[in-house]
């Protein structure tokens, strides 16, 4: 190409001397240097141009594959992975994303899908080339380094899809003891350069693979008790963070049936408790970022570790005590931070005590069936002994299950003898009175103290219930309300019966404006219904509405909640003519646009003909409950989205008199003739020409319905043009008479006779009937002097009677009767038009 351009500039320069001749071999000699210049320039900036434009179009497929990751296609995502892997190789910079958006794969039931994860994740941070990292120990590091770049920046999906694909490696032997020691090394900073980031990743890592070998946690305990425990931990909160939950892993989670062996806790002498209780309570007199999730994990180690939590977490209450009221005793007032901090430790573990008194139950419960097995042994002889056992050993556990049932009802966080009962009107204070208490981090502590104290008692639940609602209506904090929802479901499985009543309250926080907060809304009642923890009711319309949020992660919350809701017999069947009506109504804010989008998706569930041959039935029954057009369109719509079948046809037929009167309207009509013309497809021979008489029926009665809203349509434009010409004459009437009253001083007792003048006027009729209203109106009525000026009155009343207006001159009152052409015509103008209307 470059040499077929030299000869086509060679050719076009050719006779450019400025003679006409022919160039000389020296000019030739100087020009083809910088002609070839010239042409790699060009052929250069061509290249980068064909690249940039090439890399934009990959950076913008990366939101497409993504996409694909969910496809149901088995194909769609091992492509998509392949993209993506191919893509972070090249170093492309939003790759990333797409990398880490394929760890939700781990939990597919697609063993395609998870296999290919795993093959993408071993061949991009588990494969390290030989060519570049020639030795093991290069190459241990390699897969460190990778490790810990995923857990830094990560979220909490993240993490937990990344620990479990941690934990599936470790089962494989991907990751071998030699990278487990260096990261155990990274996390104590004895590899040069490693800073504090990388440290704590190194822990997230050693977490995740403790989870599949507990081991590597109990080998060393010792060193994370004295680098995630120690001098660090005072000034970096995270590590002392993340160090709790790695040392969680010393208790492996108890698969379902083996509850026959003991629990493993620690005697509460033991180091690590007064290690971390200091940590805790050093850091709380500082104003370090990330306390309150530090002590959260903090609780969680102490309750599932020490044999006595109750009392160590009792001595560290009290430490936070003396440290937030210190100040107090010289200026009255304690410290904001230091107070949330107390509420939210206090709330805290007022929660994981409950764990733990249920925790206690279930082993005593497994330490009876210990006994009871063993006295089987030993008595196996005497069945009727057994027997006896047996009820007595089932008696104790309901005496002792009743006991820590009362416990956790009257002293836990009620009455007046226990420690954390002490601190429910201070946390009640504060959250009842928020201009007193503007902060707020405070606000935020109080309020979660406030719902965690209302899970451990139904007597507190049900007392504080309205203060908590009562928050979550009014707080403009959109976290305060979002963390309220959360905890609304953790009391609705605690206490239903109490929650019951206010579940309106719920649902009406889908409409928040925050979405968040929808989001949270959403998720909680999702729960609640499929786990059968609420009843299901009428405000399950407001579910429906989230179908067309404007957040395209609620929307899809939503339709996967319907989804789920469907494979639960006929509950969306049951709900659809509820829903219908509720999202139909004009009041409920949706457009048309909307109602449709959500009905064709809700009805996509409906597959069997009974269910569609009952809802033909009671959408048309639906038309006679309203008279707003718009809804009629709406069941209109409806009915065109049912698979029709003959029993549906004939049900339409039996029920044409609900709907024959709206056919008038044409977007009525269209639904209709829809439906005619999908049946007409399907129906049987014997059926088509009942099929085809119902069409002939509707569009007879939609003709014939169109001509009577045209006729409607012009009355009730007659009317109105009517009262806009009697409305100023009887505003003006109006007008005169409060000036005529206003002048003779009077105005009670002339406005009194002269309407019982108007009356008598009117009720009469005749010459007789008009003579004696105006002899007492003369006789009644006051004078008004008006200067001889006659003033002519128009009447309101229909009958045809003539109308009379009082004048005076002087002393003089008299009957004079007024009937102008103009005001004549408009009276019969009116009167025909009422009776058109009639």
């Amino acid at each position: 190409e470059e040499e077929e351009e030299e000869k086509a500039e060679q050719k076009e320069s050719s006779p450019s001397s400025p003679d006409g001749s022919k160039p000389s071999a020296q000019d030739k000699a100087v020009s083809k240097p910088g002609q070839q210049d010239a042409t790699k320039q060009k052929v250069l900036v061509q290249y980068l141009t064909d690249t940039l434009r090439f890399i934009q179009q990959i950076h913008s497929l990366v939101p497409i594959a993504s996409e694909l990751l969910g496809s149901k296609s088995a194909t769609d995502v091992s492509e998509a992975i392949a993209f993506f892997v191919t893509a972070a190789e090249f170093g492309i910079e939003d790759a990333i994303l797409g990398v880490r958006k394929m760890l939700a794969l781990v939990w597919s039931k697609d063993t395609a899908a998870r296999d290919a994860l795993m093959t993408a994740y071993t061949r991009l941070y588990l494969s390290p080339d030989p060519a570049v990292y020639p030795n093991k120990k290069a190459q241990t590091a390699f897969v460190v380094k990778n490790l810990i770049e995923l857990s830094i920046g990560a979220n909490l999906g993240d993490l937990t899809s990344l620990e479990e694909m941690v934990c599936v490696m470790m089962e494989a032997g991907n990751i071998n003891e030699h990278v487990i020691r260096l990261l155990f090394d990274v996390f104590a900073q004895n590899v040069p350069g490693t800073t504090n980031q990388y440290s704590r990743g190194a822990l997230v890592i050693i977490g995740m693979a403790a989870r599949g070998n507990p081991d590597i946690i109990k080998e060393n305990t010792a060193l994370l008790v004295k680098v995630g425990l120690g001098e660090r931990a005072k000034t970096d909160v995270l590590l002392l963070r993340d160090t709790c939950i790695a040392l969680q892993k010393l208790v492996p989670k108890r698969e379902k049936g083996k509850d026959s062996e003991p629990p493993m806790r620690l005697p509460a002498d033991n180091a690590l408790f007064h290690k971390l209780a200091e940590a805790v309570v050093t850091d709380a007199t500082c104003d370090v970022p990330g306390w309150f999730s530090a002590a959260e994990q903090a609780i969680n180690t102490i309750y599932l570790l020490s044999e006595q939590p109750d009392q160590l977490c009792g001595h560290i209450i009290r430490r936070l005590h003396a440290i937030t009221f210190a100040s107090s005793a010289s200026t009255g007032k304690a410290e904001v931070a230091q107070l949330a901090r107390l509420c939210f430790f206090v709330g805290h573990v007022a929660l994981k005590q409950l764990v733990h008194l249920e925790a206690i139950q279930v082993e005593l419960k497994r330490r009876h069936g210990i006994e009871d097995d063993h006295s089987h042994t030993v008595k196996k002889a005497a069945k009727d002994a057994d027997d006896d056992m047996g009820v007595g050993g089932a008696a104790a556990e309901d005496v002792e299950a009743e006991f820590i049932s009362n416990m956790c009802e009257n002293d836990l966080v009620t009455g007046s003898s226990g420690l954390l009962a002490m601190y429910s009107p201070l946390i009640v204070a504060v959250c009842s009175s928020p201009k007193a208490f503007p902060d707020r981090t405070l606000s935020l502590a109080a309020v979660s103290a406030l719902c965690k104290f209302m899970c451990c008692s139904s007597v507190f639940c049900d007392a504080n219930l309205r203060l908590v609602f009562s928050i979550m209506r009014n707080n403009e904090d959109a976290a305060i309300r979002g963390n309220i929802i959360i905890a609304m479901g953790d009391l609705a499985f605690r206490f239903p019966n109490v929650i019951e009543p206010w579940t309106a309250h719920l649902y009406s926080m889908l409409r928040d404006a925050n979405p968040r907060v929808r989001k949270n809304t959403l998720m909680v009642l999702t729960h609640l219904i499929l786990n059968d923890m609420i009843k299901v009711k009428g405000q399950i319309s407001e579910m429906a509405v989230c179908l067309e949020d404007k957040e395209r992660r609620i929307a899809d919350l939503a339709s996967l909640f319907f989804h789920e809701l469907s494979n639960k017999g006929n509950a969306i069947y049951n709900l659809l003519p509820d829903i219908i009506s509720q999202i139909a109504d004009s009041s409920s804010g949706m457009t048309y646009e909307q109602f449709r989008s959500i009905v064709t998706y809700l009805f996509s569930f409906i597959k069997k003909d009974k269910q569609c041959e009952s809802l033909v039935e009671k959408m048309c029954h639906r038309f006679r409950t309203t008279l707003d057009v718009q809804q009629w369109r709406n069941f209109a719509f409806c009915l065109t989205l049912v698979n029709y079948s003959d029993k549906c046809i004939k049900k339409l037929t039996e029920n044409f008199q609900c709907f024959e009167d709206k056919l008038g309207d044409e977007d009525i009509y269209d639904s209709f003739m829809t439906i005619m013309s999908k049946t007409k497809k399907f129906a049987k021979p014997e059926l088509k020409d009942a099929v085809a008489e119902l069409e002939k029926k509707i569009s007879e009665l939609h003709c014939k319905g169109a001509e009577d809203n045209a006729v409607a349509a012009k009355a009730m434009k007659a009317k109105k043009k009517a009262k806009r010409y009697a409305k100023p004459e009887s505003d003006s009437e109006e007008d005169e008479n409060a000036t005529e009253d206003k002048e003779n001083g009077s105005s009670a007792k002339a406005n009194t006779n002269r309407r019982g003048a108007a009356t008598g006027t009117a009720a009469g009729g005749k010459k007789r009937g008009t003579a004696t209203a105006a002899a007492k109106g003369k006789s009644k009525a006051a004078p008004a002097k008006r200067g001889g000026r006659k003033k002519a009155v128009l009447s309101d009343d229909e009958s045809d009677v003539d109308t009379f207006a009082l004048s005076s001159s002087g002393d003089e009152e008299e009957a004079v009767a007024v009937a102008p052409k103009k005001a004549a015509a408009k009276k019969r103008t009116a009167s025909k038009t009422t009776a058109a209307l009639e």
